[in-house]
C-alpha cells in the first residue's frame, strides 16, 4: 500500500516536470513563477478560451497533487519510528532550504 501510495505522488509529478523549464539553472520552473500560462500562450498560441481552460486544469491539478502529498506524508510518519521520523524531518528541512522553501 504505501508503495502504491509513493509511486502515485512520483507519477502526479511527471506531468508538471515535463513542462518545467529551468529558470537561470536555479531548478525554478515556469510553474513556480505562476507564469505557466502565459509561457505555454505564447508557445503553442492559445486561445483566451484554451488558457482558461488549461489554468483550470493546473489548478485542479496543483490541488490533487498537494493532497496526495499530505496523504504520502502521513502514510510514511505512520511506517518510521520516532528515531526515523526524527531523521526523516531533519532530511525535509534541509532539502526545503537547498531548494529554497
Amino acid at each position: 500500500m504505501n508503495k502504491k501510495i509513493l509511486f502515485l505522488s512520483f507519477a502526479m509529478t511527471l506531468p508538471l516536470t515535463a513542462f518545467a523549464v529551468s529558470g537561470e539553472g536555479h531548478g525554478e520552473g515556469w510553474h513556480h513563477h505562476g507564469h505557466g500560462i502565459e509561457q505555454l500562450s505564447k508557445v503553442l498560441e492559445l486561445t483566451q478560451d484554451q488558457q482558461a481552460k488549461l489554468e483550470g486544469i493546473f489548478n485542479q491539478q496543483h490541488e490533487k497533487i498537494q493532497a496526495l502529498h499530505k496523504e504520502s506524508q502521513t502514510a510514511i510518519k505512520q511506517v518510521l519510528t520516532t528515531e526515523q521520523l526524527a531523521r526523516w524531518e531533519e532530511l525535509r528541512q534541509h532539502h526545503g532550504e537547498k531548494h529554497g522553501k
